[in-house]
């Protein structure tokens, strides 16, 4: 056998042997979205995605999600990251990779060795180029520079880890690019992927055989609108090869996916609403149909999440008469109404009834408007925006009387993390006479913004309706006052779901015994709310007048019951106990009647002559199961009554009952 003849028979028996690790290696797969469903609308912007990964045998898989609006924190990604897409929203001249790794112990969880492909379509990717990065910091930027060979005109990068300078782990901050004015580019994170090692052994919920899985856990972010999120994974040659030291082609072995579409609220407008109501979901166990009018105008936002039931404290039920012994929480929701606040801004000119602050209060109309007195330019308008965080463009609503503008002809803006050191970001030059859009390319962060105009269009003469500002998902950037405890104007409808393990989890034998209750922060307490339990649909659902934190328990008994959040009170403005709540539970005391009649409510304060003080309920129609009442200490003339004992009386249709209620001091 001559020398080729060797060469080759070497060649074939390295592709057999190939072939058939290809066949050993390769795994069956499979991903399974255990949270969150399919087809609802949330007004929560973060995400919970948890995914289960099925492989018939032990293997490293890459997993890779589509972000809709980024994650909530890379730094949080508990799976080491294999590679990142990213959208620079617009072609733009990339000269550097910025990488700000994970530091544990002193020791850098970044990548040692990466490959970087562009694209300009997000489809179609360049060859990779293969680029060393180094373990220190760039003292000034503060991250991992990667220089480029040469400048490359982009939109869209890949960026994969191909080492790591730690063997177990590779995990970053963040990524970002320097652009050919050396100015830093925050960019939109299309798509990120992990690595998997399924380890542990379950019965795969597919095709019920044996076989390896493990869990993924990401917070996406949302963006406005519509949102479509597909789970994929896929075993590599790579991987194996790797693993093995086989030199075969990289191609995958095998693959799947599957996908959720969810709708997401950014706020809560009117207009939005389907008949006039929301039906709102965290596509887990959560549900609550109310009406557009029910949480007032300025209330934009109803979050809500699932608070681990480890992490309530037994002390808080321990000794609750109305929770059965031995047992704890089912499940429970922190619920979360965001009150939109205008953003804080001055200004260093201003007429006295015309301040900065009403070109960012939300509206975008005469009178509420920015006018600046007649001084010489240029003039400075410097915007709070509450946090830092990236800002995609704003738009800016010039006032126009007579049909003349008075907004600016051109500026220059600035940015700034604490209201001192200012860098400039750009020039702009190309207002309209009413509304201008200026775009960010370079997707900054920040927390103050400077607009400096530098020429108006009317000489020394500014005056600015409205500047709103948006996110790279255009999302307006606004800041909110959180309530935990929120009385509704309209009755809403309240569902949450349990499973199987959860009653054996919280030690529960008698299902049709689950009852809402509702975390009263004042009290520290756990106050029954009621509710109707479905055991085979396994959830409970009530109608109330109020949204807080809530539990499901097992419950003692279902009489109607009620309690005051506190009993003293003391209204005298010091910030402790200035207000009592009556939490009312009028559910069916039938568990398994679904049928409910509408009652008058009358709740009424008496001094000890029994001289009517304040009625807090005059006969209304209760048509919810949970009621919640608050009283100020105050008389029916608006006044702090006196310190003492007074009785209040409670009549529900047929239900009577009085009682003491003391104010202190």
């Amino acid at each position: 056998m001559n020398a080729l003849d060797k060469t080759m028979c070497q060649q074939v028996r390295i592709r057999l042997v190939c072939f058939f690790f290809q066949l050993s290696l390769s795994a069956d797969l499979a991903v399974t979205i255990l949270q969150p469903g399919s087809n609802f609308v949330t007004n929560n912007q973060v995400l919970h995605l948890q995914a289960e990964i099925f492989s018939t045998e032990p293997s490293l898989l890459i997993v890779s999600v589509n972000t809709p609006s980024g994650i909530q924190s890379l730094e949080q990604v508990n799976h080491s990251i294999q590679a990142i897409e990213v959208d620079l929203s617009q072609p733009l001249k990339i000269k550097s990779l910025l990488i700000q790794p994970v530091i544990q112990s002193h020791d850098s969880l970044g990548p040692r060795t990466v490959s970087v492909s562009f694209s300009e379509d997000g489809q179609a990717y360049s060859s990779p180029l293969v680029l060393f990065a180094p373990a220190t910091l760039e003292p000034d930027l503060r991250r991992v520079l990667v220089d480029l060979p040469s400048q490359v005109m982009t939109r869209y990068i890949r960026l994969e880890m191909v080492e790591g300078w730690q063997k177990d782990r590779i995990a970053i901050r963040s990524f970002e690019l320097l652009n050919d004015q050396d100015q830093i580019v925050q960019a939109n994170l299309k798509r990120l992927s992990v690595l998997l090692n399924t380890s542990s052994q379950g019965i795969s919920i597919v095709d019920k055989q044996r076989t390896s899985s493990a869990i993924l856990n990401l917070y996406l972010m949302l963006r406005n609108g519509e949102n479509r999120i597909t789970v994929s994974v896929r075993q590599t040659n790579d991987i194996v090869k790797k693993k093995y030291g086989i030199p075969f082609e990289s191609e995958p072995t095998a693959s799947r996916e599957e996908m959720v579409q969810l709708y997401y609220l950014a706020e809560l407008n009117p207009l939005a609403s389907l008949d006039g109501h929301f039906t709102l979901s965290d596509g887990a166990k959560a549900e609550i149909h109310f009406s557009s009018e029910a949480l007032g105008p300025r209330v934009k936002k109803l979050q809500f999440s699932p608070i681990p039931v480890a992490e309530i404290s037994r002390l808080t039920y321990l000794n609750n008469p109305r929770i059965v012994e031995e047992t704890a929480p089912v499940i429970a929701y922190r619920f979360e109404a965001l009150r939109q606040q205008p953003l804080i801004a001055v200004a260093t000119s201003q007429l006295p009834y015309q301040p900065a602050s009403l070109a960012v209060d939300g509206i975008r109309v005469s009178p509420s408007t920015w006018m600046s007195r007649l001084t010489p330019l240029p003039i400075s308008l410097t915007i709070d925006l509450a946090q830092k965080q990236s800002v995609g463009k704003l738009i800016v609503y010039s006032s126009i009387i007579d049909g003349k503008s008075f907004g600016p002809k051109s500026c220059s803006i600035h940015l700034s993390d604490d209201n001192i050191k200012f860098a400039r970001l750009m020039t702009f030059d190309n207002f309209d006479k009413r509304k201008t859009i200026i775009d960010f390319p370079t997707r900054p962060q920040a927390q103050f913004v400077r607009i400096e105009v530098t020429e108006s269009q009317q000489v020394n003469n500014v005056q600015i309706d409205e500047i709103e500002f948006f996110d790279p998902s255009d999302a307006p950037i606004t800041t909110f006052s959180s309530e935990e405890h929120l009385i509704l104007h309209r009755p809403a409808q309240l569902e949450l779901s349990y499973d199987s393990n959860d009653l054996i989890l919280a030690n529960i034998t008698r299902a049709e015994n689950l009852r809402l209750f509702t975390w009263e922060a004042s009290s520290k307490e756990w106050q029954i709310v009621g509710g109707i339990v479905d055991p085979i649909a396994q959830t409970v659902r009530i109608q109330l007048n109020y949204i807080a934190t809530f539990a499901i328990f097992e419950a003692v008994n279902f009489d109607l019951g009620f309690a005051w959040s506190f009993n003293p009170f003391s209204p005298d403005g010091d910030g402790i106990a200035d207000t009592t709540r009556l939490m009312l539970d009028a559910s069916n005391s039938n568990p398994y009647d679904n049928r409910r009649q509408s009652a008058k409510l009358v709740v009424e304060i008496f001094d000890i002559r029994n001289k009517l003080i304040r009625t807090l309920i005059d006969h209304s129609i209760v048509d919810t199961e949970a009621i919640s009442i608050e009283w100020d200490g105050k008389d029916l003339s608006g006044n702090t009554v006196d310190i003492g004992v007074y009785i209040y009386h409670i009549k529900l249709g047929a239900f009577q009952d009085s009682g003491i209620i003391a104010v202190g001091r």
